[in-house]
């Protein structure tokens, strides 16, 4: 297999595993944790992402996530639903096959890449700090 020698077409499926846990505390700021993980032929239908990397629900591997949500006390712009928060987070990203939210070629696993690939080899591992401020009205 690999992208100038694809696989013939076959049945194949492929899994995902989304679980997550946060914690409310009653200063308004919520601590949480994320694990996805996809398989070898998993393939997500929304490859669009605003993480740095790559969308970690398309990730064929392991994403671990950690952040922190802070709700900033403030008045309502538009009605009483609105909220204004800061949250801060960490991912890592460990990839497992080639190919995470790309629909082209086959994949592979990354140990038996070895520098195969039509550009650079992929990368095996990520990390993504980020900070966000939302509001919402």
């Amino acid at each position: 297999g690999g992208f100038f020698n694809p696989e013939s077409p076959r049945d194949k499926t492929g899994t995902a595993i989304a679980l997550g846990v946060r914690y409310d505390l009653p200063s308004r700021t919520k601590l949480g944790l994320e694990y996805n993980h996809g398989s070898k032929n998993w393939i997500t239908f929304a490859p669009a992402a605003t993480d740095m990397w790559t969308s970690k629900v398309g990730t064929r591997g392991n994403v671990y996530e950690v952040y922190l949500i802070q709700e900033l006390a403030s008045r309502p712009i538009s009605s009483h639903l609105a909220k204004t928060f800061v949250r801060l987070g960490f991912q890592y990203y460990d990839f497992q096959y080639t190919g995470s939210n790309n629909w082209v070629g086959a994949p592979v696993k990354i140990s038996d890449v070895n520098g195969q690939m039509m550009t650079t080899t992929p990368l095996d591992n990520a990390y993504n700090a980020y900070a966000t401020f939302e509001v919402k009205f």
